[in-house]
């Protein structure tokens, strides 16, 4: 009969659909079952249980193989072998004494069930006695009677259960006398063999082909799906550091570490050659190992390398690849890809030393972070702490030479065409390029940096203090000055090097580098002025680390005259341009809008002299470029640095880093790298002012 129930639907198709997500239901339950069970840790664990037998089969042949070739283990085997030998033609004699020993024990039984009965008796008359005893009954007597009987009968029979034992003994130490020689080379036989059998025993439990049946089955039971919530023989493996928090929805939390759930073999010296991720960590006397100065159970892993702890597959737990070949092999293998939800990413291995600093901050060379020491040296030569505040080097002396005094130690021309380029004069200064850089090459900037040079040196030298330069008292010797500077250790902080080598920095090089490279110095300063440093340098500059070494007149001038004679005639052959009026007036009017209009800036302009003009404007170039940071400056003693500081640089987001237009990769570490290579980079195909 047709329904008439009033509804909208069709029951018919509702059970159709009703069916059709119930088994697509079915369908996902059983999938997100599956894709639970089958994680990508688990094949490493396997991966890794395959090549825990293989190392732990070769270990057991290496050792057995080594015991084997062994002369005193042949001749243990001989003797033992003699002894079995022996002891079955005894057998006859053995078996004897091992039934006499059997009778003898079942003698002592049966005598000694009777010693037990007696006692029971006798403590039970015992009792009846003291009772009739006290009560003063008239059985007592007899009870007495019959109370020293059996007194007598236990006796009897403890003399004759210790004759019986006495016996047993014998018995038992003359079969052990045959035995006793087979067990003491056994014995021997098992420490020759000891490390062996525990790797044998180790295998019984991990090599499917060596373990039990019971084993088998229960190893198969309890990695099933669902059952395996028990006690599995594939599981993440963790540890909780919690001396570390870690900030998790606005909560401090315990570091939790997982990476060891796939490096198995992290803290095992014995896995330094096997691939990754089963290696072990480099160094495990400083890290990872139980006697290292780093635990495995203190820190963890991401306490030093970064990444996500917590993660228990390659992606989620934030790798970073080392060089462009391995971001693509990555690609191909692991579908990698940058992880922008992650804040603090991996470290890549050739930054890992990095996270060093967050501990060992204080510290002047860290154990074990060569390529940190190296960096941190490399700020200390280039100073760069001096323009770029950096808390481990507060209140450390400008990198600089003191600035002072300059027109009593160089020329205005030395000063300008070193300002243009020092590389040209010493190779290996640490003294910056600031002009004629890739941002500032074009014909209109070149003009305007020529002008901006002739306007520091007016400046650095109308406020140059005078420095009285006391005459020379003796005639100089350059032949002595040579052998003196070879004598008197100045190589220990110098170098006299007119050629570049290029050679890679090291701790060792850097250490050699507290002074300048001392090429061309006639070029750059006169014999007298040489011979007034080297007889005082602190009457020129209070700060120097040039020590007084204590000179006479005589090895004095000797070394002035020597160092005086070394020139370099092709640096002052560079042209020198003219000053520019028209493009000096251009900078100081700029110079001038800064802090009045514009109609302000040209009337004070059109009453300033040329030299007001050159003075005022070097003295805005001087602060704009930040030279005081690095040299003490007439007129600057309390301005501060101009560069941002660089104490947390590392810990911001990559977002904050301007990229500009340059086509590289977006990350802290590539920006960082070329920003240091070249710093004016970013400013390609952006419109700026020459100021900016």
């Amino acid at each position: 009969m047709e329904d008439n129930q009033e509804r909208y639907y069709k029951l018919s198709t509702l059970q159709f659909f009703f069916a059709v997500a119930a088994v697509i239901l079915l369908g996902s339950l059983v999938w997100m079952f599956a894709h639970d069970y089958s994680r990508e840790w688990k094949q490493y664990q396997k991966d890794f249980k395959d090549l825990e037998v293989e190392k732990n089969r070769v270990k057991e042949d290496l050792e057995l193989s080594s015991v084997k070739e062994k002369t005193p283990y042949q001749d243990l085997l001989k003797q033992i072998e003699s002894t079995e030998k022996e002891l079955s033609q005894k057998s006859f004699e053995i078996k004897k004494f091992e039934l006499k020993s059997a009778e003898l024990q079942s003698q002592y039984d049966i005598h000694n069930q009777q010693s037990q009965f007696a006692k029971a008796k006798y403590d039970s008359l015992k009792y009846h006695y003291e009772e009739a005893l006290s009560h003063g009954k008239p059985e007592a007597a007899s009870i007495k009677k019959e109370l020293d009987q059996f007194e007598q009968k236990i006796k009897t029979l403890h003399l004759t259960l210790e004759k019986i034992q006495s016996e047993i003994h014998q018995t038992e130490v003359q079969v052990l006398s045959y035995h006793s020689n087979l067990k003491s080379l056994q014995k021997d036989l098992k420490n020759f063999t000891k490390q062996s059998d525990i790797y044998d025993r180790k295998l019984k439990k991990i090599d499917w082909e060596q373990m039990s049946l019971g084993n088998k089955l229960a190893s198969m039971v309890r990695d099933l799906p669902v059952v395996d919530l028990a006690n599995p023989s594939y599981k993440v493996q963790q540890v909780v550091i919690h001396d570390i928090k870690d900030s998790v929805n606005f909560m401090q939390v315990p570091k939790v570490d997982r990476c060891m759930t796939c490096h198995l073999g992290i803290d095992n010296p014995d896995y330094k050659d096997a691939p990754q991720p089963f290696t072990s960590h480099p160094h495990l006397e400083l890290f990872v190992g139980n006697n290292s100065p780093h635990p495995f159970e203190e820190f963890g892993c991401t306490s030093c390398h970064e990444g996500r702890g917590r993660g228990t597959d390659f992606l989620s737990s934030a790798h970073t690849p080392s060089f462009d070949e391995q971001k693509k092999e990555w690609g191909k293998k692991y579908h990698w890809h940058e992880d922008h939800g992650w804040e603090h990413p991996m470290y890549s291995k050739p930054f890992i030393q990095a996270s060093c600093l967050k501990c060992h901050a204080g510290q002047t060379v860290i154990k074990g972070a060569d390529q940190l020491n190296l960096g941190l040296n490399l700020i200390e030569r280039s100073g760069c702490f001096s323009c770029h505040s950096i808390d481990r080097y507060k209140d450390w002396p400008k990198t600089g030479p003191d600035l002072t005094k300059i027109s009593s130690k160089t020329f205005k021309d030395w000063v300008y065409l070193w300002i243009a380029d020092p590389q040209s004069f010493r190779h290996n200064t640490r003294m910056p390029s600031f002009f004629n850089q890739s941002n500032t090459n074009d014909p209109s900037s070149i003009k305007r940096s020529q002008q901006e040079i002739h306007m520091i040196v007016a400046y650095l030298f109308s406020k140059s203090s005078p420095f009285p330069v006391d005459p020379v008292s003796k005639l100089g010797n350059a032949k002595k000055g040579e052998e003196l500077v070879s004598s008197l250790g100045c190589f220990a902080c110098h170098t006299i090097d007119p050629q570049s080598t290029h050679e890679k920095p090291t701790l060792q090089t850097l250490r050699r580098e507290q002074g300048p490279n001392l090429i061309a110095l006639g070029t750059k300063t006169t014999h007298e002025w040489l011979y007034n440093w080297l007889k005082d340098p602190n009457r020129y500059h209070s700060q120097t680390k040039m020590p007084n070494l204590r000179l006479s007149d005589q090895e004095a001038s000797d070394i002035a005259v020597y160092l005086a004679a070394e020139k370099n005639p092709d640096f002052m052959k560079k042209p020198i341009e003219k000053i520019d009026e028209p493009i000096v007036n251009d900078i100081t009017q700029g110079f001038l809008e800064k802090s009045s209009s514009v109609a302000e800036a040209k009337d004070k302009l059109s009453q300033m002299s040329l030299d007001e003009k050159m003075t005022y404007s070097g003295e805005k170039l001087i602060r704009h470029y930040g030279c005081f940071a690095c040299h003490e400056i007439s007129g600057f003693e309390k301005d501060k640095p101009i560069g941002t500081e660089l104490t947390e640089e590392g810990s911001k987001d990559v977002e904050r880093l301007d990229f500009g237009f340059v086509d590289m990769e977006h990350s802290k570490e590539t920006w960082f790298m070329q920003k240091l290579k070249d710093p004016r980079i970013f400013d390609h195909n952006r419109v700026k002012e020459p100021l900016d």
